[in-house]
């Protein structure tokens, strides 16, 4: 599987913003879980964000990621607040967002976001809520939550 990324930040005072794309599956591999034959698709992805500090004690993060393969779309837009804790706290910084989720021109679902910044590891856990544009929120099999550890 051969896959290609490239990723550009910057610094401009308070502003951080960032860009990157890769493609994935670029030599269409096999797959062959039920033995099968068949080939994934090349994939595209682009994210973009921006980190803006607002103080010593507050900044926030403003991200985009959207993901192409064959007809199948969907992608991810939304924001954290991040508080930095004082320096005598074991937690370096608490963090809460927001994110929409959309697929094939469609609003799919929020996710609700927590974490927080200890020892240099993020901790989070977000929680989505399914929501359709057109007939709202669907049964509570369609919701779930997400823990994730960021080095």
């Amino acid at each position: 599987d051969i896959n290609v990324g490239i990723n550009y930040s910057s610094k401009i005072e308070d502003l951080e913003p960032k860009l990157g794309i890769s493609i994935f599956h670029i030599n269409n591999p096999a797959e062959s879980f039920l033995r099968e034959e068949n080939h994934l698709p090349m994939r595209a992805s682009l994210n973009a964000g921006l980190r803006v500090k607002f103080n010593d004690s507050f900044y926030s993060n403003i991200d985009l990621i959207s993901m192409h393969q064959k007809k199948p779309q969907n992608s991810m837009v939304g924001g954290r607040l991040h508080y930095v804790m004082p320096e005598n706290s074991m937690l370096e910084e608490l963090s809460a967002g927001i994110f929409t989720r959309t697929a094939i021109s469609t609003f799919d679902a929020m996710v609700f976001y927590t974490g927080f910044k200890i020892y240099d590891f993020e901790v989070g856990i977000s929680y989505d809520v399914k929501i359709d544009s057109l007939t709202g929120p669907r049964n509570s099999n369609e919701v779930g939550s997400a823990v994730s550890l960021i080095c």
